[in-house]
């Protein structure tokens, strides 16, 4: 039996305290015999440092904590003995104890101690060498930046007293400048490790493996030598202060308006040679001017990059309040202190950083292009090595071509002799800023001219190369696929891939590019079928400087090596002709097979042909059970190859006209389907009582049925909420909610004004608008409500509606709880800065004016005004949210100016969520069930097909844009919208208004292409506003907003449409504050009428005539419309003529 002492740390060392440990996790072998026990020897002496104490170690003090009494500590020396109780033999077994060290501090450092004891008789040293020479186990440490110090002993003397014939000599099988082995003298009767002196961890290494030596010699002269590793960690003090990567940065910023809490895309970077957990970071901006304006949040991070335990600091710049910058160049000094640093010299990183605004998209000059097309350039971050970006358009005389970059990292883009640009590092394109601007130079006849490119790097929807490699080695290559099903893989990541080709040309999520035909025939072309990277250069016939770079880019064009048939060009390079399907191999050999025949899946005969006889032996095979019967099959002996040829041919005319009868007739079912769908000529027009169609009614005439649904049972009520778990995040109870008054009303739902207290964190009182069913609404208005609640959980901008709470739990009606927006929906406000003007009025009438005896609700202003730049700083408002929606992958479906509700700050709300979904990957929505829909607001692709996308989107938000130009007039005025459809199909779109520039109408008719790749996304939309607020230009003239026929806000086809306002009834005892429209009489247009002399009244049609109005009528539906969607109905269409665009100041059609 042995005896082990063992040593371990306890938690970590605190290298902040004053005393540590240099020798821990010490294990040793010692056996016992009573005869040979020597006296007063210590087992072990402990080593510390004192980190704050300058006396040696005269201020270290030992302890030891052991039950059994076996063991005690010196507490000035560190020696671990046994006491009078162990040597009287009363010790045996496992014995443990915890030793600490206390420093200057106070401040202890702690570990184990354990002693397994067992009696061993005969005595004998041979068996016990390597306890002899060495602790079983041990770590050493010590600190960098320490004087030359002994770190611990390599064996217990207590072993060494027990063998002291024994001689022991020490020493490294490899020399080691930084420690040494200490002999032994004529007091301490073992050896030690010691430093040569102070080491530095970041040259050193962080752990030092020694080879040491032990040479044993016994009584009788013979020697042996035992060798064993032996660790050493150097621990790390703060002894480095940061530097910055770059002293001077440059940040060109493309806008100069910022929102409160918004962040600046780029970095400023700091390296520490000190490791992450020593360092202490902060961060301050010098300047005082730009201190209350910017907050620099820094990141630190383990930097493994050299192999070293190092620490990089990167900081990005976060605005503490809205800031608009007027002057083109702004320098900020960024300072970046090391708290914790322990060395003499004290020197904060600092770091200047320039605010560029020059290059901005508003003030960029106008740089004529001589070379090079295009200005702007788009590519993925994904993109692979190699891939294209943009080339000259003629090289006559051109050459010496360089590149020069604004941003830090200038190995991004590369560009060839002949003036191609490419992408050439992959790592740095990942981590580059959206844009960066390129400025090519070149000499042509002995000049030196230039072009500036703009290159925006964009991020690729499926991301599926975002985890490959930087090395052209870890790519792909498209050329060895040799069919397009496998070439328009997502994933199909290749090198020259992702190029601005790609951006601009790929029609779903591909990466390669299908050149040709994907069924190819058997005849020669030069437009033979491949995979390519980029199909407008690769194959051309040309191998161009950049597809020599690689063999893999485009070997097409660049092949030397072809297989027979195919044949090379003439100028020996690339294939010229060929046919079928042309694949490159990865040495870049070339071959074009012939398209491949489809096997017939039934029986099939071979044609065997007889020359002679009337029978022919053939062999009919089955598929079904792979059998093979010979049969003999009568073949006329006279009908030779021509005769074969000529029933071939007719057969197959045969088979081709009566596949062109059966493929007419099918289009022919499809276009009935599609007319059928949305109109129908021979039957009266039907017109919805809303601004929503119901696509379940297509022709027939629909009677208005109030009594077509159940209410809710409370078991129905319970199993619909029991599917969404409630929230204690935004459950709300009741008992703090206050319901003042109705603010509107829908067919199944209302609007409650009520008065929450503290709620969403806001103490004491608060105003909110509040959510809920009627009692006859049905199980699937619940479902939605509480679906609409479950998506605006995760939804947080400042132009989104926001949710405060929600009341689910049984017990109470289901409240769904959000802000209250004061001026109500934007399409009301903006109907109210109208004014309304007969002809024998000299001044305009304020529309809110025209019935004094009228109510207004406190909270809607009486009079309304608005300028050109509050309209476009609606347009911003509206775009940066749904530019949010989009990134967060949610498509609206109902953008409409009636569903955006505007604060007292004229802060622009998107609301009404009831038709929001969630985007599937491909970012398309397909919604296969039918109901009502906003059709004047829905983009062509959402009509025919029931896709919604986010471009679909873009296009309600033109109509949203048309609304704001006429100040809330109702789209395609005088248009019915069972003829919309075939009229926007056919090209027609709204014209431009009188008070609308060209310029803004340019803006707003780019939202209408049919191709929805066409249209602009919402984030360029938003830099189009800020460009158009920065410039200070009038785009919108309001000075004439009076208008003649308040008619101009209502359609005739769509008579008291949701579109407008519903008066309430006699007996309404409440005034509602409707959200998108006031319950007052001047905004119902089923019964406005021009405001005329008496004499002209038998000459105009009362438009209230299209619908009836009973007040009495108990099911009639008085909506104020806001959160809820109207009822829908069908009447009727009068014969009125059908114009396209109302004028704004005649009134006329």
């Amino acid at each position: 039996m042995f005896c082990y002492i063992f040593v371990l740390a306890c938690s970590f060392l605190a290298y902040g305290n004053a005393a540590y440990f240099t020798i821990r996790n010490v294990e040793v072998k010692i056996p016992i015999n009573n005869k040979l026990l020597p006296n007063n020897h210590p087992i072990i002496t402990l080593y510390a440092q004192d980190n704050l104490s300058k006396s040696n170690g005269n201020s270290l003090r030992y302890f030891i904590n052991e039950t059994n009494g076996y063991m005690l500590a010196y507490s000035t020396k560190g020696d671990i003995l046994f006491t009078h109780k162990f040597l009287d033999g009363k010790g045996s077994g496992t014995i443990s104890a915890h030793v600490s060290v206390e420093g200057s501090d106070l401040v202890r450092d702690w570990s184990r101690f354990v002693v397994d004891v067992t009696p061993m008789d005969p005595f004998d040293c041979d068996l016990i060498l390597e306890s002899l020479c060495y602790w079983t186990n041990a770590t050493y440490q010590i600190m960098e930046d320490q004087p030359s110090i002994v770190i611990g002993p390599l064996a217990s003397a207590y072993v060494w007293e027990m063998c002291p014939e024994y001689k022991l000599q020490y020493r490294f099988r490899k020399e080691n400048p930084y420690f040494e082995l200490v002999s032994s003298n004529g007091l301490d009767k073992f050896w030690a490790l010691k430093t040569t002196g102070p080491l530095n961890r970041e040259i050193a290494g962080y752990k030092a493996n020694l080879d040491v030596v032990c040479t044993v010699e016994n009584e009788q002269g013979s020697i042996r030598e035992l060798e064993k590793n032996i660790q050493v960690n150097i621990l790390d003090v703060d002894n480095n202060m940061p530097v910055p990567q770059d002293t001077h940065y440059d940040f060109n910023l493309t806008s100069s308006m910022f929102k409160k809490g918004a962040s600046i895309g780029e970095f400023v970077y700091f390296n520490d040679k000190d490791s992450l957990s020593v360092n202490n970071f902060k961060p301050k901006i010098v300047d005082p001017s730009y201190a209350d304006i910017l907050r620099p949040n820094c990141t630190n991070q383990k930097d493994k990059r050299n192999g070293k335990d190092s620490t990089i600091c990167y900081c990005r710049f976060i605005f503490l309040k809205d800031k608009h910058f007027t002057e083109s160049t702004y320098l900020i000094n960024l300072q970046l202190d090391d708290t914790n640093y322990k060395g003499k010299k004290r020197q904060p990183a600092k770091a200047l950083v320039s605010f560029n605004f020059k290059r901005s998209a508003a003030n960029l000059k106008n740089h004529p292009r001589k070379l090079y097309p295009a200005k702007d350039v788009k590519v993925f971050r994904t993109a692979g090595p190699l891939a294209r970006i943009t080339q000259p358009t003629d090289l006559t005389g051109c050459g010496h071509f360089s590149l020069k970059t604004e941003t830090k990292l200038n190995d991004i883009f590369n560009i060839t002799k002949e003036g191609i640009v490419f992408v050439h590092d992959v790592a740095n394109l990942r981590k580059a800023p959206e844009f960066v601007n390129l400025n090519i130079s070149w000499i042509k006849n002995n000049k030196l001219d230039f072009d500036e490119v703009s290159i925006r790097i964009v991020e690729e929807s499926s991301k599926s190369c975002e985890k490959m490699g930087t090395k052209i080695s870890d790519w792909s290559y498209c050329s060895k696929s040799d069919n397009a099903h496998d070439c328009l893989r997502p994933n199909y990541c290749a090198i020259g891939t992702g190029g601005s080709a790609s951006v601009k040309n790929r029609n779903n999520s591909e990466r390669c590019m299908w050149r040709g035909d994907k069924n190819p025939g058997n005849e020669d072309t030069h437009v033979y079928a491949t995979c390519t990277p980029d199909s407008s250069t690769c194959p051309d016939g040309i191998c161009d400087s950049l597809e020599k770079q690689h063999r893999h880019i485009c070997p097409q064009d660049c092949t030397r090596n072809a297989l027979f048939p195919t044949s090379l060009s003439k100028s020996g390079y690339g294939i010229d002709k060929a046919n079928g399907v042309c694949t490159c191999d990865d040495i870049g050999h070339c071959k074009c097979d012939p398209p491949r025949k489809k096997k017939k899946k039934t029986t099939a005969i071979p044609p065997v042909l007889p020359t002679k006889g009337n029978f022919v032996t053939s062999h009919i095979e089955t598929s079904p059970g792979n059998a093979k019967h010979s049969i003999q099959i009568p073949v006329l002996a006279k009908c030779g190859t021509s005769c074969v040829l000529g029933i071939v041919a007719g057969t197959l005319f045969l088979v081709g006209a009566v596949s062109l009868v059966v493929i007419c007739w099918r289009l022919d079912r499809v276009n009935k389907a599609v007319r059928g769908k949305y109109s129908d000529e021979n039957q009266d027009m039907t017109a919805p009582l809303s601004d929503y169609v119901d696509r379940n009614n297509r022709s027939e005439i629909m009677n208005l049925n109030f009594q077509m649904t159940t209410s809710l049972a409370e078991i129905t009520t319970r199993n619909v909420i029991n599917k969404y778990p409630v929230d204690p995040k935004w459950e709300f109870p009741r008992s703090q909610l206050i319901i003042e008054q109705t603010l509107g009303e829908g067919e199944f739902g209302r609007v409650l004004r009520a008065k929450a207290t503290n709620i969403a964190g806001q103490k004491g009182d608060t105003i909110v608008a509040v959510k809920t069913l009627k009692d006859d609404a049905r199980e699937s208005e619940l479902n939605d409500l509480l679906s609409e609640y479950q998506l605006l959980k995760d939804v947080s901008h400042l132009n989104v509606i926001k949710l405060l709470g929600v009341c689910t739990v049984l017990g109470g009606p289901v409240y769904l709880i959000i802000e209250f927006a004061e001026f109500g929906s934007l399409r009301s406000y903006l109907r109210r800065t109208r004014h309304l003007k007969s002809e024998n009025q000299k001044f305009p009438l304020s529309i809110t004016g025209i019935e004094e005896t009228t109510e207004i609700h406190y909270d809607e202003p009486n009079s309304c005004t608005v300028t050109p730049k509050e309209i476009l700083s609606f347009a911003w408002q509206i775009s940066n949210g749904m530019a949010y929606l989009s990134e967060i992958k949610l498509v609206h479906r109902d953008l409409a100016a009636r569903n955006v509700l505007l604060t007292k700050d004229k802060v622009c709300k998107i609301s009404d969520f009831g038709l929001t979904r969630d985007i599937y990957e491909d970012n398309a929505y397909f919604k296969r069930s039918k109901g009502r829909v906003p059709v004047k607001w829905m983009a062509p692709e959402s009509l025919s097909d029931h896709v919604y996308t986010s471009k679909s989107d873009v296009w309600s938000f033109g109509i949203l844009l048309w609304e704001l130009v006429t100040l809330g007039a109702t789209p395609y005025p005088g248009i019915a919208v069972q003829n919309l459809f075939h009229l926007i199909r056919q090209g027609y779109r709204m014209e431009r208004p009188d008070n609308c520039s060209i310029a803004l109408y340019k803006i707003i008719k780019s939202c209408w292409q049919n191709e929805p790749e066409k249209r602009p996304s919402f984030k360029e939309l938003s830099k189009s506003w800020e460009i158009m607020l920065e410039d200070g230009n009038d785009y919108l003239d309001l000075g004439n907003n009076s208008i003649h026929n308040r008619g101009y806000f209502c359609s005739p086809f769509e008579q008291n449409e949701e579109d407008n306002d519903m008066s309430p009834t006699n007996n309404s005892t409440y005034n509602p504050l409707n959200y998108l429209k006031k319950s007052i009489s001047y905004d119902k247009c089923g019964a406005t009428e021009k405001i005329i002399d008496q004499n002209e009244n038998d000459e105009i049609m009362n438009v209230e005539n299209l619908m009836p109005n009973d007040p009495n009528d108990p099911n009639q539906n008085n909506t104020a419309k806001g959160y809820e969607t109207p009822v829908k109905i069908s009447l009727k269409t009068p014969e009125l003529d059908q114009t396209g665009y109302t004028d704004m100041h005649s009134g006329q059609a």
